[in-house]
């Protein structure tokens, strides 16, 4: 019988990987400034501009910090509302220079309803 073959097995958390960046980066999110990278946030807000203006503020920077994002879009706002608001954030959203890269730097998703 011949031996099993070995397999690389990816990092740990405990194990990070040295070619990452794990710094402090800025979060876009004025009162907050820098911030480690993979740090958990919680936001509340009182109205849609409230959650709008943070969350593109907050992607507009990880845009500009050549970092991948995910928005997962749910009430009270949809989709168009997600795109204006990131595009008055950064007015070169459209341009993007790795628009075309796969995977897409920036991926829009609706949330189910009840999360």
């Amino acid at each position: 019988m011949a031996p099993a073959k070995s397999h690389p097995r990816p990092p740990s958390p405990a194990e990070p990987d040295e070619s990452l960046d794990l710094g402090a980066r800025d979060s876009g999110i004025r009162v907050i400034g820098e911030m480690a990278w993979g740090t958990h946030a919680c936001m509340f807000y009182e109205t849609k501009a409230d959650l709008l203006d943070t969350a593109a503020a907050y992607f507009a920077a990880g845009l500009s910090q050549n970092e991948y994002c995910i928005w997962a879009v749910s009430d009270p706002i949809d989709l168009a509302d997600a795109k204006t608001a990131l595009r008055a954030a950064a007015p070169a959203f459209d341009r993007h220079p790795d628009a075309g890269r796969r995977p897409a730097p920036l991926r829009f998703t609706a949330a189910p309803i009840g999360i």
